[in-house]
């Protein structure tokens, strides 16, 4: 209008999170502005679910919720939390609870899945758990959680363990140790059913970037190898979709030798990391990535995980778990002075865990004793998260963000 401003509307999707806007202006003779800022979209009163990915016959476990109010004044009041389970799922305490809320709070739940052995084997079936929160003041919310519930672990694998033509590794004997491998066999053989139903539904749900597209390729390539001992009537590899797949990926490279999520976006250093990480294995099935085109991302990784983020190029910085697996990927082009360069950039639990396995690389060899040091400090970070009763998340969060859950809640 005549004093210069513009307004848009439009719809907010159906998303309880934070979006950024952004507005560029120009004027006609090339005089250019930008500005950004940011909308919460929320409610007043909102119930967001805590629940295991699946639910197993025979396991014991805890459904949640974390509780949020957001109003301009809170104020302790009281809120009860009701829980509608299916015919599957028991639980031997009250399934309703009433805690004093403030801004927010967690609501845990008891629950058993029971397991009748003298009944026929049943199949994974989906479920539907209604969780729903009322506030004295009259707000209320609900969700629905649907889960998978599966059959027992071993029930499982012994469907898969017929696949197996190898009883000799397989035979039971006194030898407790021998009991444990065989079990652990028994249960990499279910895990190669899950992950081949992983791959078939990520594949369905296609968003034709690198990264979705190198880990299907990726994923087919080494459950192909694996299957060729566990079950020999395996079709065999589609090497003409693997090379439609590679020659996909070859155009997003761009011209600085990083690989791009998209067309249209800047390289990015994770997926050019990934690349590098696996190309080997592309490569032994005969479907193998142009080693020049190699050669130049490895270039691009080797500089952008050197970036010391200490000038005007901040912005422009890997995240310090990103950078940690870039310089996993280049261990072997790298020497043992350089790794004390990089043990400045852990700041999360997966950061920490990439850099210790860089260090194990270089085993016997002359490491600095800053480098030293901070290898057992981290071990023993990762060790301790592992033994915490609520697991770490990987990457770090700020702990002023109130949109969902924090890393480590999760």
């Amino acid at each position: 209008d005549e004093n210069g401003k513009a307004t848009a509307e439009f719809k907010l999707p159906d998303n309880l999170t934070l979006w950024h806007v952004w507005a560029v202006g120009s004027t006609q003779d090339n005089a250019f502005g930008e500005s950004e800022t940011s909308i919460t979209s929320t409610l007043p009163l909102l119930v967001s679910p805590i629940s295991p990915n699946f639910f197993r016959m025979g396991d014991s476990t805890q459904v949640g919720a974390l509780i949020r109010r957001n109003i301009s004044e809170p104020k302790e009041e009281k809120i009860t939390v009701s829980l509608k389970l299916p015919k599957e799922l028991v639980s031997q305490e009250k399934l309703e609870q009433t805690v004093e809320i403030q801004d927010e709070a967690f609501v845990y739940f008891d629950i058993q899945v029971p397991y009748d052995q003298t009944v026929a084997p049943i199949k994974a079936q989906e479920l539907t758990i209604q969780m729903n929160i009322k506030s004295e003041s009259g707000l209320t919310d609900s969700v629905k959680i649907v889960k998978k519930i599966t059959p027992p672990l071993m029930q499982t694998t012994a469907a898969e363990f017929l696949h197996i033509d190898t009883p000799q590794t397989l035979s039971l004997k006194s030898d407790p140790q021998s009991l444990k491998s065989t079990i652990r066999i028994k249960a990499f053989g279910s895990l190669l059913n899950n992950l081949d139903h992983f791959a078939k539904i990520t594949h369905a749900n296609d968003y034709s970037c690198t990264e979705q597209r190198f880990t299907y390729g990726t994923s087919q390539i080494l459950m192909s190898e694996i299957q060729k001992i566990t079950k020999p009537e395996v079709a065999p590899l589609d090497k003409n979709n693997l090379q439609s797949i590679r020659d996909e990926i070859m155009k997003n490279q761009d011209p600085s030798g990083g690989f791009k999520f998209w067309t249209t976006s800047s390289p990015d250093l994770w997926i050019t990391a990934h690349i590098l990480d696996f190309a080997s294995v592309w490569q032994e099935v005969g479907v193998a990535f142009d080693t020049g085109a190699l050669k130049n991302a490895e270039d691009w990784l080797r500089q952008e995980i050197w970036k010391d983020c200490k000038d005007s190029e901040t912005y422009n910085c890997p995240d310090d778990t990103t950078r940690q697996y870039g310089l996993f990927v280049l261990r072997k082009t790298i020497n043992p002075s350089d790794l004390e360069f990089f043990t400045q950039f852990t700041s999360s639990l997966e950061s920490k865990a990439w850099l210790a396995r860089t260090i194990q690389s270089f085993e016997g060899q002359d490491i600095s004793p800053k480098t030293q040091e901070t290898a057992k400090a981290i071990t023993k970070d990762i060790l301790e998260s592992f033994n915490a009763r609520e697991r770490s998340g990987f990457w770090s969060e700020p702990e002023t963000s109130k949109v969902f859950f924090s890393q480590d809640q999760r």
